[in-house]
């Protein structure tokens, strides 16, 4: 055995230290997902929520309907000085206003917010697809990652010992350098390794 044996070559450390980053990159892809799918859900009973209130059966917008309605009627009768002509003219003008602007104007703004709620939704759900996608690719990217660590440790397993593994050496070295290459063409970069005659 050599007893010039380095602690660390630098292509182990430069491969240690990747596969560090990219686990802590997982990590934090998990939390982000976790807190996409929380807020999702959120969202998704939020808008069930929406869509039962802004109903026009439903108790809170029939409340609001009366809301506006008592309001209104209640301005139009305070006219008594007008006499009950007056009043009907007033009454007349109330549940016009009402029922012809005001309700109208209440629906389009319920379902304005429920529209927005359902788009808000979706952009979640998007983005917890686009988090699992990414998740799924890191998975693959710290599996090649460990390969290479893995042949590399193996390489210079071999070249600890003398002259008589020179052709386990080689052909460790074949099979790394040959891995490094295929990594490095499935991320569109051409190959920085020439393989060795064995």
């Amino acid at each position: 055995m050599s007893t010039m044996r380095r602690k660390h070559p630098p292509l182990i450390k430069v491969l240690d230290d990747g596969i560090t980053k990219l686990n802590e990159a997982q990590k934090s892809l998990l939390v982000s997902s976790q807190s996409f799918n929380n807020a999702s859900g959120k969202l998704l009973a939020l808008d069930s929520q929406l869509t039962n209130d802004f109903s026009e059966k439903s108790s809170y917008f029939q409340s609001q309907v009366d809301k506006i309605r008592k309001e209104a009627y209640a301005g139009a009768a305070a006219d008594v000085v007008a006499g009950p002509f007056g009043l009907i003219i007033s009454y007349s003008i109330a549940a016009g206003v009402v029922e012809g602007k005001l309700i109208p104007e209440l629906k389009n703004k319920l379902k304005s917010v429920q529209s927005f709620f359902t788009t808000l939704s979706n952009t979640v759900k998007q983005a917890n697809k686009d988090i699992d996608a990414a998740k799924l690719k890191l998975t693959t990217e710290i599996a090649a990652i460990g390969e290479i660590k893995t042949e590399t440790e193996t390489t210079r397993f071999y070249v600890d010992y003398d002259d008589l593994m020179l052709s386990l050496l080689k052909a460790a070295a074949k099979k790394m350098i040959n891995t490094c290459n295929e990594y490095q063409k499935r991320h569109g970069k051409k190959t920085l390794f020439e393989v060795p005659e064995v």
